[in-house]
């Protein structure tokens, strides 16, 4: 049987002036991601690629079949955020 071959790291910059709010499922986590941030997302998707789905304000990422993926923002780890509410500008 052949080895699986990993997915590079999902990658996503918010080259926005507004805060994006990014849930990352199955648990689902969510993290809010500066303008000027970059975040990145490594899972094990064991073959399934990673699903995103826009949604007003930010994106919906499905890692493949990883529940509890790690997630960096700026080259640092973080965990998930529900507490800060999120700020919309207009």
């Amino acid at each position: 049987m052949a080895a699986q071959t990993a997915l590079p790291p999902l990658v996503i910059y918010n080259t926005t002036n507004v805060v994006m709010e990014i849930s990352v499922e199955i648990n689902p986590d969510r993290y809010l991601l500066k303008p000027g941030e970059e975040m990145m997302i490594e899972a094990d998707p064991e073959g399934v690629p990673f699903t995103i789905q826009p949604f007003d304000g930010g994106l919906q990422i499905y890692p493949g079949n990883t529940a509890g993926a790690a997630v960096m923002i700026d080259g640092k780890l973080v965990q998930p955020d529900w507490d800060t509410p999120r700020v919309i500008s207009n």
